[in-house]
């Protein structure tokens, strides 16, 4: 078999051609003989050879087969590249989650590229969430300016869970007051009445 050591060394000097004419298919022989007896770096360049298709036929799946075994492993570098062939669906299906869980394990083991995608995943994470609750409470808005009535249950309701009056008392709201509380909405959420409704109502 011989040292798996010494033909992982033979699969970089091939790959880099230092003190050797560069061949990526020679590389990747010795690079598969070296993973063969478990040599996990060995592993790595050939899951990289094959997911660029340098020295062998590029093969995503095949590719991250072996980054999983390495990623399970340990292997930070093999378990940041796990992550991103989920977040882009090369060899896995498409997964943000998986591949958030595998940059955490990369970045726990101080994986700098592995910290960047995942402080990059939760920044999207938060900014969509917050996106969501704009949305939704744009959409209550519309519905409680949809008609003076509607505006004053909601103020009356309001009033009531702060703690001002019976939540059943009478509220009269003069048209005045009316449009001037819904100015106050328009500037905290513009996107909730237009200025053209303000004006008919």
């Amino acid at each position: 078999k011989g040292s798996s050591i010494a033909q992982f060394n033979l699969g970089c000097l091939y790959t880099r051609g230092q003190g050797v004419r560069k061949d990526h298919r020679q590389a990747v022989s010795w690079y598969i003989k070296a993973a063969d007896q478990g040599h996990r770096e060995a592993q790595i360049c050939y899951a990289m050879a094959l997911y660029r298709g340098e020295g062998t036929a590029k093969d995503f799946a095949h590719s991250a087969k072996l980054f999983v075994e390495a990623g399970q492993m340990g292997h930070p570098q093999a378990q940041y590249n796990v992550g991103v062939m989920f977040s882009r669906g090369e060899g896995l299906l498409t997964d943000r989650e998986k591949a958030a869980f595998w940059w955490e394990k990369a970045a726990a083991q101080g994986h700098g590229n592995a910290q960047l995608e995942l402080g990059q995943y939760y920044l999207c994470l938060a900014q969509e969430t917050v996106e969501r609750y704009h949305a939704a409470r744009v959409a209550k808005l519309q519905h409680i300016c949809a008609s003076k009535e509607y505006f004053e249950k909601y103020v009356m309701i309001e009033k009531y869970e702060l703690g001002f009056g019976s939540v059943y008392g009478p509220l009269k709201m003069n048209t005045r007051l009316f449009v001037r509380m819904l100015t106050e909405f328009m500037l905290l959420v513009p996107e909730a009445i237009s200025r053209e409704t303000l004006v008919d109502m």
